[in-house]
């Protein structure tokens, strides 16, 4: 068991992971070269949702979030700082005459790309029965003396 990295002697919480470690599960992705290339390269389905976003911002946006996605099936909301770096790397590589953003993009925006991000990974919103039916095997799975 590693120790709080907090410092919070008084915590009487489990620490079973490290902050860093938690941040490597569920943080942002930390792309190398290679990395960008694979997860920010575009299929043709991927481009023709592209081709209809109007701003720069919105596509330089969009590819971020469906190259995260790719890469941990998990979506992200972040400020552009935070992802300078991957930011610098589409920019150049699919906008190369493009400026830099500046903008953030509208929640009800990001929403609806993720809807987009979902369909092109063929992936869903898990729904009322599914939820139902994993509640059912969650059950039996506490429930089950072999384990």
């Amino acid at each position: 068991m590693n120790a709080p990295d907090n410092n919070d002697e008084k915590s009487k919480r489990l620490h079973i992971l490290t902050v860093a470690e938690v941040d490597a599960i569920y943080g942002l992705p930390q792309f190398t070269a290679e990395d960008r290339a694979h997860f920010f390269s575009l299929t043709a389905d991927e481009q023709a949702v592209l081709s209809q976003l109007h701003t720069l911002t919105s596509r330089i946006f969009f590819v971020l979030r469906l190259g995260y996605f790719k890469a941990v099936q998990q979506f992200f909301v972040f400020d552009l700082p935070e992802v300078m770096q991957d930011v610098h790397w589409i920019q150049q590589t699919h906008f190369p005459d493009g400026e830099m953003p500046t903008g953030v993009i509208a929640k009800r925006m990001r929403l609806k790309r993720q809807a987009n991000i979902l369909l092109l990974c063929d992936y869903r919103y898990c729904g009322e029965l599914e939820r139902r039916e994993l509640a059912s095997k969650a059950e039996c799975a506490a429930g089950d003396e072999s384990w």
